[in-house]
């Protein structure tokens, strides 16, 4: 009678394809396996969010400050308000602050030189 050469396959066993074939009753493959780490994840990667940019409205507040001083203290006064309530704290604060002082300033100017 013929004998196959190899191991007899009907012992075998077929797994996932990274395992590949395993023999079910040879304790050497058992341990073997059993002596592998555990296969480890792969991290993932986070990408990093953009930085905030600042808020429009203190933008537009800054420009109007120097153009019409009465409506740049206006926007300037939204934006900072919405920024001071936001949580977290939006960027632009300074711009803000920065647009109500140059419209105070500018009407202070506007009123000097209306007296005189």
């Amino acid at each position: 009678m013929y004998a196959p050469a190899g191991p007899d396959l009907r012992a075998t066993v077929y797994g996932p394809a990274v395992g590949g074939t395993v023999r079910v009753d040879d304790p050497f493959v058992i341990a073997t396996l059993a002596a592998l780490p555990a296969p480890s994840m792969p991290r993932p990667v986070i990408a990093a969010a953009p930085p905030p940019r600042s808020p429009r409205l203190a933008i537009i507040g800054a420009v109007l400050a120097v153009l019409a001083p009465p409506l740049g203290l206006v926007v300037s006064a939204v934006a900072l308000t919405r920024i001071l309530e936001a949580r977290p704290r939006l960027r632009g604060e300074a711009l803000a602050v920065l647009g109500v002082a140059a419209s105070v300033i500018g009407l202070c100017a506007a009123v000097a030189i209306a007296a005189s």
